[in-house]
């Protein structure tokens, strides 16, 4: 008798089934084994994404400026939406984690110039370096990190990468468009601060004097992508129960009953607020990923505090 039908008959199932129950069934019996695939398949889609947004730059349809900020707007996004594709298991997160992790180790390997891949500097960098991966994206993924492995599934996560993602990249890609720089020699970096001042009164138009390198339009850009991305996030959150607005939530949720929509309405707008004021500092480069994060998770804490609604 053929090895294949004596595990049929003892009730083993062949590779070919196990591969194939793997992908099809919406559930697996082993947790492990149930986010392993999530895992595999939030790392496809992240990657998808990122190998789509490198095309953009190598074609030239859209600038190196543009691509990164597309790249900083859509991963963090993405990655949350990729959240219910895992178990209800506390190692969730753990598994959940590995798919940001070996993207921003790979851009650290290719900052360290131990990767080619010219492709990403491109896509990743401002000026072409490939040691500015080192900075901004790095900084970016170890935010993401720390926000899966500390608050798995809680709304304060999705609070905090919104306005990383949406409101800090939608501010750089508004102010570009709406209040650009009058001389292409000027960059939108620190190098350019001093240059700025000391230009012409139309030169500093619309530039936040303590900051010259952004604009109000682009802080306007980082309120309202912030606030429609947190919004619509923990509309999804609570869709999938990881929160609840005054009732019990499902299993493999960690926020209790007693949240009003007001309290939810003040999440949104204190995190999206304080950190649009924190992203107009004059920071080192990539540093304001970091500042970001930490204002939004300041203001989460400062609506939430006395109220029984952990962070």
């Amino acid at each position: 008798m053929p090895a294949s039908s004596l595990t049929a008959a003892a009730g083993i199932p062949t590779p070919t089934a196990a591969a194939a129950s793997f992908f099809t069934s919406k559930t697996l019996a082993n947790p492990h084994a149930h986010d392993a695939r999530a895992l595999l398949l939030t790392s496809l889609a992240m990657v998808t994404y990122a190998e789509g947004v490198k095309v953009l730059a190598a074609r030239k349809v859209c600038a190196s400026t543009t691509a990164r900020k597309l790249m900083h707007v859509g991963c963090g996004p993405i990655f949350l939406l990729c959240w219910p594709l895992f178990s209800p298991s506390p190692s969730a997160s753990s598994f959940a984690v590995v798919a940001p992790l070996a993207l921003t180790s790979f851009f650290t390997l290719v900052g360290l110039g131990l990767v080619q891949n010219q492709a990403t500097v491109q896509s990743m960098s401002r000026t072409g370096a490939r040691r500015e991966l080192l900075r901004g994206p790095f900084l970016y993924g170890s935010v993401i990190v720390v926000a899966t492995l500390v608050y798995w599934r809680r709304l304060t996560a999705a609070l905090c990468i919104s306005c990383l993602c949406a409101g800090d990249g939608f501010a750089d890609l508004i102010g570009r468009r709406f209040a650009p720089l009058s001389s292409p020699k000027l960059r939108s970096d620190d190098d350019s601060y001093k240059k700025i001042r000391e230009s012409e009164p139309q030169q500093r138009r619309g530039r936040i004097p303590w900051c010259p390198s952004k604009s109000w339009v682009g802080t306007l850009g980082f309120i309202g992508a912030s606030a429609l991305t947190s919004s619509c996030l923990a509309a999804y959150f609570q869709y999938h129960g990881w929160i609840t607005v005054g009732g019990g939530g499902k299993e493999g949720g960690r926020e209790g009953g007693g949240m009003t929509r007001r309290v939810v309405w003040e999440r949104v707008w204190g995190s999206t607020l304080l950190s649009a004021a924190a992203e107009t500092l004059p920071v080192p480069e990539g540093w304001d990923n970091v500042l970001v994060f930490l204002a939004a998770l300041l203001a989460d804490w400062l609506v939430t505090r006395g109220r029984g609604v952990g962070l």
